[in-house]
């Protein structure tokens, strides 16, 4: 579940908001915020993601442009 988004951020250009629940990164589940971490860890600035999230009932997914860190 997502905690907070700073503004700005590139969750944030995409319209994730807190609460909300990832379900799944480019096809592969997410159990948990240390997997989702681990799974997030090695991307490159520029590569777009997709995540599999869960808001209010409703699934839908969301693309992120990954910035640089």
């Amino acid at each position: 579940m997502i905690s907070r988004v700073s503004d700005a951020s590139p969750a944030h250009k995409a319209g994730l908001r807190p609460d909300d629940v990832v379900l799944a990164l480019d096809d592969a589940q997410v159990p948990d915020r240390r997997a989702f971490s681990a799974m997030t860890k090695d991307l490159q600035a520029g590569q777009i993601i997709v995540l599999d999230v869960l808001r209010s009932g409703q699934r839908r997914f969301v693309y992120i442009a990954v910035e640089p860190r």
